[in-house]
């Protein structure tokens, strides 16, 4: 117990004197640092100012025992160094730290001999630049034969360097390499200020991205470094005694040396595992997927040649992959039995960078492919390959993943040479020239929809034969959920079209059971607030094809038996030769499509149609948009020819305004059926009271009539124009009466009808007499109306300016035939020729003119008129009283409307 006292005793004592000790060399230390503090300073900046050729800013200098006890410790504080470029302008960072500490030994503080051995950098940047002309920023440290007195009292003997969050930016712009490094923690140990010395390296790192030109070998990746190197400060000379990195366990070996002048490294990789190789190149940083894999990667490489700022070395490589085996997390999709030998050579001399792969080979699910292929210039890089595989497609899209494809399956064998030109592979991906391409592919029930398209792509089979940047459809046969296309024909052009850089020029037949025009048009339920697409056809595409289709369907019009001569360039489509039937009619003609873009669109066409069937074509057309006469009223064959122009705005609507058409049909067989507007005539006679006194007695039967009319062949030219249809005139026989008819009828269903008759024909029983049938002579009443206002509620009233135009045609006419009566007897107006000569027909030498309205029977107070043989003159006389007798009955039928 004694015992054990005095041993606590003699304890406190030495505790008590250490920290008495410690506490009065530390007391000692900070008065001596603070009457020093400012010498120091001052011998460390011209220290600093004799090694460095350029200014340093420093925001705050300190004098510390704490920071790196028991060493004494010069702290700078937000150290700024700016390009030191010789020729080139500039203001960027070379270096900045945002704490440099220089350590020394506290006993130098007494000796006034300040040897720093330690520094440290926390929280800093380096960035070292050269210019493509070889002009660099780094050139900042003052010759080694410059001398000062000063460094007699501040002296840099490093012999230890430590990074902490220190990043490192190595860029040469003429040789193109583009180094990014982030030191976790880096320390680097050795006799610094010696002539040749021994130094070690070891530390974390983040490697931001490590690139030689265009190509990326590694980027956001953690590694390690363990290194050894002599180093002789006047040869400039580096040896590697040992050199191992790790880039995500990925293990490299480098061994070799290099100095001002020359570089010759070796860099060996054994074993690596082919899921780093591949999780490593394969790296996105916005899919954070890991590959899982099996198989080793054989690399070895060597770095050769001048080590001149605007010259890069040579770099070779040579690589192998051997039973490798590759599995996608996702879609748990495996490549087995990889075999891959390969070799890389970098731009060096006349040399372009190259990578070759003489043999490639692996499985996919119940797929193989296997061939050779190099890719040249990887600023530009030229794919050449030679392939050969029978590939399942499905398995190869949920592998790869192919941008802007929904879905992709069937399989695909090809045999296939290719050349492709990529013209920015780190920006723009999908911009390429297929230079060259020969061999053939084989479809097999292949199904492919793309990522914006409603449209699946079905049961594609056949064979396409490509030879340079040509190819042929060998019976290749195209569905969807609604058509089918059998395609066989030569296409021009078609590798440069399909890379975006040329033209394609088709010359196919195409053979359809049915298409349907329909599924290719924009969905049904696309929302109407939607804006509408520009209608644009490629200008790239030059088509001559001969269609042939069983049915084509567009709407819910069905076109059968089509054939065409379908030609198209520079946007203008032609159908030449074409014929289709339709509505239980042929058609036939020919129709262009011009699309201006901004512009708009023109269609026009001449055609010929026979035998359509009337109700079919206003059922199917659905009425053309309005409801007065429809399918249901109609019925009969239209045939005749059309012209017309269709003027469509740039999202392919119509301009109702610029449409122009005329036709010339013949109806035959027509009827119409309980239609409401030839109501309205007969309730308009009924409501008219000059008409209703004249006319009562036969409105019920005439109205019949009406409503049940037909007519056995009708021929009109009709023109279309300004939104308006306008309708010449034109005489209708029918089954009621036979009716003048003309007039117009806009777009807005707005008219104006003008039709007159007789009132003879009314009657629903012929006239006889004891002589015989009364047969109409053209004489008697005639009855003039017109429809205007809208078709839905038109107005009717008597027509008085047809009547009278009518009137003056009668009497001009009559005027000519007592001219022509004249010359035929007489022989006057012999010099007119304008006068024709009057064949007498004696056949009606007998008249009856009845107009009984209560019976319609024989007449028992006929007038007979006895035949007797008359002269030249007593004709005369007696035919000019006939004509005076018809214009008094002519202008006795005046109706008063105001009745």
């Amino acid at each position: 117990m004694n015992r054990f006292k005095k041993v606590w005793k003699i304890f406190k004592r030495i505790a008590f004197w250490t920290f008495f000790t410690g506490l009065f060399l530390i007391t000692l230390t900070t008065v001596i640092l603070h009457i020093y503090e400012d010498d120091i300073k001052a011998y460390a900046i011209a220290a600093l100012n004799d090694q460095l050729t350029t200014d340093v800013e420093v925001e705050n200098i300190e004098v510390s025992i704490l920071h790196d006890f028991p060493n004494v410790s010069l702290q700078f504080e937000k150290v700024l160094i700016k390009d030191a470029y010789k020729e080139t302008e500039s203001n960027d960072t070379l270096l900045f730290a945002a704490d440099m500490f220089f350590h020394f030994n506290v006993l130098d503080l007494f000796s006034g001999d300040y040897e720093v051995k330690h520094a440290s950098m926390e929280g800093g940047q380096l960035n070292l630049i050269t210019t493509a002309d070889g002009d660099y920023n780094y050139d900042i440290v003052t010759p080694s034969d410059s001398t000062n007195q000063s460094d007699q009292d501040f002296r840099f003997s490093m012999e230890r360097l430590k990074l902490e969050d220190f990043n490192f930016h190595w860029v040469n712009r003429s040789t193109g390499q583009d180094y990014e490094l982030d030191f976790q923690d880096a320390l680097l140990k050795g006799d610094f200020s010696a002539v040749t010395y021994d130094v070690e390296a070891t530390g974390n790192f983040w490697v931001d991205r490590v690139k030689s030109n265009s190509l990326t070998l590694f980027s956001k990746k953690n590694g390690t470094m363990d290194l050894a190197m002599h180093i002789d400060t006047d040869q400039k000379s580096y040896t590697f005694n040992k050199g191992d990195l790790s880039v995500e366990d990925m293990n490299f070996n480098v061994s070799g040396f290099l100095d001002s002048a020359q570089i010759d490294l070796k860099i060996v990789g054994n074993n690596i595992q082919v899921e780093q190789v591949i999780n490593s190149f394969m790296n996105d940083p916005e899919n954070e997927k890991e590959y899982i894999g099996d198989g080793r990667v054989n690399f070895n490489s060597a770095i050769a040649g001048s080590m001149a700022r605007t010259e890069m070395p040579s770099i070779t490589a040579d690589f192998s992959i051997l039973d490798g085996q590759l599995t996608e997390p996702d879609q748990q999709l495996t490549l087995s039995n990889i075999n891959i030998e390969g070799s890389y050579k970098n731009k060096f001399e006349k040399r372009k960078e190259q990578l070759d792969l003489p043999l490639f080979d692996f499985k996919l699910l119940n797929s193989h492919f296997s061939g050779e292929g190099s890719i040249a210039d990887f600023d530009q890089p030229e794919f050449v390959t030679k392939a050969k595989g029978e590939l399942d497609l499905g398995a190869f899209n949920r592998f790869f993943g192919f941008k802007g494809v929904a879905s992709l399956g069937g399989r695909l064998k090809l045999d296939l040479s290719t050349i492709i030109r990529f013209f920015d592979p780190e920006y723009r991906k999908d911009e390429f020239q297929v230079y060259a391409s020969n061999g053939t592919l084989l479809f097999d029930q292949v199904n492919y929809r793309g990522v914006d398209s409603h449209i699946d792509f079905r049961e594609i089979s056949g064979e396409l034969i490509i030879h340079g940047k040509d190819a042929a459809a060998n019976n290749l046969m195209v569905k969807t959920s609604r058509s089918d296309v059998l395609v066989n024909g030569a296409m021009k052009n078609l590798v440069s079209y399909i890379d975006g850089t040329g033209s394609l020029g088709m010359i196919a037949s195409i053979q359809a059971k049915s298409i349907d025009i329909n599924e290719f048009l924009n969905p049904s339920d696309q929302l109407a607030t939607e804006r509408p697409e520009m209608f644009v056809l490629p200008a790239n595409l030059n088509l001559n094809i001969d269609l042939s289709a069983d049915e084509i369907l567009w709407e819910n019009h069905i076109f059968t038996k089509v054939h065409s001569q379908v030609l198209m360039t520079n946007r203008i489509v032609t159908a030449k030769q074409l014929a289709f039937q339709s509505l239980q009619g042929a058609v036939s003609g020919q129709l262009v499509l011009e699309n201006r873009l901004n512009e708009g669109n023109i269609v026009r066409g001449n055609v010929r149609f026979r035998d359509i069937n009337i109700k079919t074509l206003f059922k199917e057309w659905e009425d053309f948009q309005q409801k007065s006469i429809t399918s249901k009223h109609l019925s009969g064959q239209v045939g005749g020819n059309a012209e017309f122009v269709l003027l469509f705005n740039p999202y392919f609507s119509m301009v109702e305004e610029k449409l122009f058409a005329v036709s010339e049909i013949t109806i035959k067989d027509g009827e119409l059926t309980e239609l409401e507007t030839m109501k309205a005539i007969t309730d308009y006679m009924r409501s008219n009271k000059a008409l209703k006194v004249m006319l009562n007695k036969h409105i019920d039967q005439f109205e019949d009539k009406l409503m049940h009319l037909q007519f056995k062949t009708l021929t009109n030219k009709i023109e279309v124009k300004d939104r308006r249809i306008s309708i010449p005139k034109m005489t209708i026989k029918s089954n009621a009466m036979d009716v003048d008819f003309f007039g117009w009828h806009d777009f807005d269903n707005n008219i104006e009808y003008h039709f007159s008759f007789r009132f003879r024909q009314l009657k629903s029983k012929p006239e006889y007499t004891e002589f015989g049938r009364i047969e109409d002579d053209g004489l008697g009443l005639v009855i003039y109306l017109t429809m205007s206002g809208n078709i839905d509620d038109p107005e009717f009233s008597l027509d008085k300016d047809e009547r009278k135009n009518d009137m003056k045609e009668t009497i001009n006419l009559e005027k000519e035939t007592v001219k022509s009566i004249l010359k035929t007897d007489f022989g006057l107006f012999k010099k007119d020729s304008t006068v024709q000569k009057v064949a007498v027909d004696n056949k009606k030498e007998v008249e009856f003119i009845y107009y009984e309205s209560d019976i319609e029977a024989p007449a028992q107070d006929s007038i007979a008129i006895k035949k007797k043989q008359k002269g030249r003159l007593g004709k005369l006389i007696e035919g000019v009283k006939e004509d005076a007798e018809k214009e008094k009955q002519k202008a006795t039928i005046d109706i008063d409307t105001d009745l």
